[in-house]
């Protein structure tokens, strides 16, 4: 049957049904009253005043939505049985009246909730009953069939009955109703004896007092059906105003019931009683509705008189209004009437043009000078591509060059080779080494001096290119107006097009070279510094070598014995040569000191100090000199003891100008960068999962110790999908929790720990780890560490170092100062003995030559050494959906671009985003000192030093706290461009600050500097 459900023709058949048994329930309601028992359906409602008529109206079938077709035939088949229900509840009502002779029975509460089966035993029970009545009743029927009751006549000719007897015919039976049959037809006809009884209480002798019914009565009473006539006319007034005010009325439903049932018939009492339930709903909904209404008015009176304000102001605006208008008006018609006298100019101008025009028809001779002008310009196209050829003859020529310099390079190969093979044989003719080793030097100059004099070439030519570049986008733009101009010269456009990818091929081949002299170059690098490591190592042999001869040792333990005495002896008498030699020099250089010594005693120059007041009288005096200075900004330093004191004092050889300008530009620094609150700042996602390094262990004495991974190092997708701040952040935030870990390590040991000891390993290094941007990022890194953490590198030692990495050790050195220099350690093969002799083995991952592992035994200790990765390009910011800025400018090659922004009070925040387009671009923050004009970047006061930002591949954004009042310049930088101009989009935003920031100005306010 699921197939059924929510056909129209099903649901057309429910809803016949439902029609017809709502008619019956009604004409039940007119003889036995209305049941008042709670719907099946609706269980919180009373069944006899749900509103039929709307519920078929909502429950239809609908065509387009089968879900609620399907819902809407559930519900009328709901509803079948709860009318069903409520037909035998009423039918029980009335059997009972039957039973107790109650032709109407008495008002009734609403009766408690009944099942389906309760209500049904209950209407049997009822017919039972009547059933058994009607047996009783049928013998009598039988004794009394010819007997005719005798009745007295009243006054008005109404026939008395019987207290005893009553026959069947006084009970109406149910008005037909077109589909069901009568129940018990037989009724009609049969008598009924019905023993009047009172109650338990109640006299035998009781008089039974007779009252006329509709069924007695002749006529009906004029009273009614004028009350009824009236009611009718009252319940059409009724309805009327419930449709004109949108209302659902009762009374409409039960009124057109009850002309479906009873016509136009009177109506019983139990009708008009339901008739009188009904109209009283409506007028309460009347009543409220205009009680609604009534609190509507109010407002919208108060409204209107608002309304006619306005009305009266929008017409004194409307009348000003007209008059602009008639302004208006007026002013157009004056242009109106310029207009048509501009117009009879130009109709003027235009018979002008026409004899104009019909003149140069007569001019087409003039076309042939035209025509030789065209062959003019082809000719200076010819001289052009004449030009072209002897740049390429200049290009062929600087590619002869190269190969000169090329052979060059091949022959200081040759001699590179033979420098090798001389320095290997340094252990038997050290002196001789020593002096081709002098040479090698100054030749390694000469050949530093010939690798910038080939690099500046090469510049030389990146520029010639360069402009190759811009003559060929002037020719192309030339060929363009050309072309529109002259269609004739197309072939040798093409031409030239040929020529130009001849010319592009060539640089296309210089590059390749360029990069090919650039590779030799390198590796030439490369066999230099391994030539001095090697260099490095035999003086240092030949040092330890006098210095420690290992004299107290066993005999077994001083002779390596190789089996051939004599060979051993000539070895000893070599090394002894070796000895007597170092030992004289040394003894000559102290000779000369001494006789400089004895020459200054003489003159009294010399003054003798104890060793205990050697190094602590003067660095205590300088040292607390040095702390009078700086004492108005040691307040808003984390830990000012002496130990931070004279980490500055060492950085700047104990000079105390220099140590306290670079202590008062940390200070700036630490503002800037807010270094107090950046252990609590989160770095972005992508640097904290692939940016490698991280501190593992301890050394010997304590001290922290940090890695850095190289090879698995993405530099290139760092900067692609994070920004340069954001990297430099990070670092200044490893450097603050390294510190944070010396201050614990300090509590823990009980001596001083502020130093920390870094291994780099540089396996994998190559050359995309030589990126341009990179090294300038990581350069800023350098800077930065050697101008805020001076003096906390306790040694460097570089791991796996591979041939390259002279190359890379030379781009970063101008970033290091000397004292930094000379604590990196470059090992080799036995790194891992040497880094045991300063890190115990329960301090060195397995990795390293140690036995530290994870908990989990990973040998490379992961959880606390990051090692990197291949960054996926999800994570590149240039590939998402770019911002939209606020601004656009184009700076032109050479220039900058100021934005100014006024700051009102102290506390504000700057904050700002930019990004540029192609190349990078130059950034600072300036104050003004003088308003009302614009100033250079010298004349004004440097607020976030100008430098140059790789905007072009993460955009860039920042703040800035401003510490004062005044005229904010946001400057952007392309003076240093020559070529390119720059298109840069920014935002920027001025943030008021809240009180606890506010509050912290203030404090730092009242520290001001000297």
């Amino acid at each position: 049957m699921a197939h059924l459900l929510g056909s129209q023709a099903c649901m057309d058949s429910l809803r016949k049904d439902l029609t017809d048994l709502q008619g019956t329930i009604v004409d039940v309601f007119s003889r036995a009253g209305p049941v008042r028992f709670p719907s099946w359906k609706f269980p919180d409602r009373v069944a006899c005043d749900l509103d039929m008529v709307a519920l078929l109206e909502h429950y239809d079938h609908v065509p387009g939505d089968p879900e609620f077709t399907q819902l809407s035939h559930a519900v009328l088949l709901e509803l079948v049985i709860d009318r069903l229900l409520l037909l035998l509840q009423s039918c029980a009502s009335y059997l009972e009246n039957l039973s107790l002779e109650q032709m109407m029975p008495p008002t009734r509460a609403p009766g408690p909730c009944m099942s389906v089966g309760l209500t049904v035993r209950r209407f049997w029970s009822n017919l039972l009953r009547l059933g058994m009545l009607y047996q009783q009743a049928a013998p009598q029927k039988r004794a009394n069939q010819g007997e005719i009751p005798i009745a007295k006549p009243t006054a008005k000719g109404e026939p008395s009955r019987s207290p005893e007897c009553m026959t069947a015919k006084f009970i109406k039976p149910p008005s037909p109703v077109p589909g069901l049959p009568l129940i018990c037809p037989g009724l009609q006809s049969i008598p009924v004896r019905v023993s009047i009884r009172g109650p338990p209480g109640t006299s035998e002798k009781t008089k039974s007092v007779y009252s006329q019914t509709i069924e007695t009565a002749l006529v009906p009473c004029d009273a009614c059906t004028s009350v009824q006539g009236s009611l009718w006319e009252v319940g059409k007034v009724v309805i009327s105003l419930c449709q004109s005010q949108n209302l659902p009325s009762s009374l409409g439903q039960f009124q057109k019931l009850v002309q479906d049932s009873m016509g136009l018939k009177p109506l019983p009492a139990a009708t008009m009683s339901h008739w009188a339930a009904e109209q009283s709903k409506d007028l309460t909904r009347l009543n409220k509705h205009v009680g609604a209404l009534t609190q509507l008015v109010g407002p919208l009176r108060a409204q209107l008189e608002d309304a006619e304000g306005q009305k009266d102001e929008l017409r004194k605006q409307v009348d000003k209004l007209e008059q602009a208008l008639r302004q208006e008006k007026g002013e157009r018609q004056r242009q109106a009437e310029e207009a048509e006298r501009s117009l009879a100019k130009c109709e003027h101008d235009r018979q002008q043009l026409l004899t104009e025009t019909c003149d140069l028809k007569t001019k087409v001779a003039t076309l042939e000078g035209d025509l030789k002008q065209q062959q003019k310009s082809m000719q200076a196209t010819v001289a052009k591509a004449q030009q072209l050829e002897e740049e390429g003859e200049r290009r062929a020529a600087a590619e002869r060059q190269v190969q000169q310099l090329e052979e060059q390079v091949q022959l200081l190969a040759g001699r590179l080779d033979g420098a090798g093979q001389q320095i290997r044989w340094a252990s038997t003719e050290l002196d001789k080494e020593k002096a081709r080793v002098d040479s090698m030097v100054r030749h390694q100059e000469s050949l530093q001096a010939k690798q910038r004099t080939l690099l500046q070439q090469l510049d030389s030519l990146d520029q010639e290119r360069e402009e190759l570049r811009g003559s060929l986008d002037e020719a192309e733009a030339r060929r363009a107006e050309l072309e529109e101009q002259l269609q004739s010269l197309q072939n040798d456009r093409e031409q030239g097009q040929c020529q130009i990818q001849a010319q592009q091929e060539l640089l296309h081949s210089l590059h390749q070279e360029k990069q090919d002299l650039e590779q030799v170059t390198t590796d030439l690098q490369l066999t230099i510094s391994e030539l001095h490591l090697e260099l490095e190592d035999l003086k240092e042999r030949e040092r330890l070598l006098v210095t420690f001869p290992d004299l107290h040792q066993h005999m077994e333990a001083q002779i390596q014995s190789s089996g051939n005495v004599t060979h051993d002896m000539e070895k000893q008498v070599q090394a002894n040569d070796i000895r007597i030699q170092v030992l004289q020099e040394d003894n000559r250089r102290l000779q000369s000191m001494l006789t400089k010594i004895r020459e200054v005693a003489q003159q009294g120059g010399l003054k003798m100090i104890p060793q205990g007041q050697l190094w602590s009288l003067p660095y205590k005096d300088t040292q607390g000199e040095f702390r009078e200075n700086v004492q108005d900004v040691l307040p808003t330093l984390p830990n000012p003891d002496d130990y931070f004191l004279l980490r500055w004092l060492r950085a700047r050889s104990f000079d105390l100008q220099k140590s306290e300008a670079m202590l008062r530009k940390h200070v700036e620094f630490r503002k800037q960068k807010d270094i107090d609150n950046i252990i609590s700042w989160q770095p972005p996602e992508v640097i904290q999962q692939y940016l490698s390094g991280g501190r593992c262990g301890y050394d010997l004495d304590g001290c922290p110790v940090w890695y850095d991974i190289i090879g698995p190092l993405d530099a290139k997708g760092l900067l692609f999908s994070a920004s340069k701040q954001d990297l430099l952040r990070t670092k200044m935030r490893d450097c603050e929790l390294l510190l944070q870990e010396c201050a614990h390590q300090t509590t823990k040991l009980g001596k001083k720990i502020e130093t920390i000891t870094m291994i780099y390993d540089c396996e994998g290094l190559g050359l995309k780890h030589l990126w341009k941007p990179a090294v300038e990022a990581y350069g800023e890194f350098l800077s930065m560490f050697e101008e805020n953490y001076p003096e906390t590198l306790k040694r460097l030692f570089v791991v796996k170092a591979p041939k390259l990495f002279p190359v890379a050790y030379n781009l970063i050195k101008p970033f290091l100062s000397e004292d930094t220099r000379k604590k990196i350690m470059v090992l080799g093969a036995n790194w891992k003995e040497v880094l045991l002799k300063h890190i115990s083995p329960e301090q060195l991952p397995v990795e390293y030559g140690g036995t530290m592992t994870d908990p989990d035994g990973n040998p490379k200790c992961k959880s606390k050494i990051n090692y990197g990765g291949d960054i996926p390009k999800q994570y590149y910011v240039r590939d998402q959906v770019k911002q939209q800025y606020e601004h656009s400018v184009q700076i032109s090659r050479a220039s900058s671009h100021q934005v100014e922004y006024e700051i009102l009070f102290p506390g504000c925040v700057l904050r700002w985003q930019f990004m540029s387009e192609g190349s990078d671009v130059g950034f600072g923050i300036f104050l003004k000192t003088k308003i009302g004009e614009r100033q250079r970047a010298g004349e004004m006061t440097e607020v976030l030093p100008s430098q140059r930002y790789n905007s072009h591949m993460v955009p860039e954004d920042g703040t800035l706290t401003c510490s004062e009042p005044g005229i904010y310049v946001l400057r952007f930088d392309n003076t240093y461009s020559f070529i390119h101009a720059k298109k840069v989009s920014f935002t920027v935003e001025v943030l008021l600050p809240d009180k606890a920031a506010e509050e912290k100005m203030n404090q730092q306010g009242a520290v001001t500097p000297k």
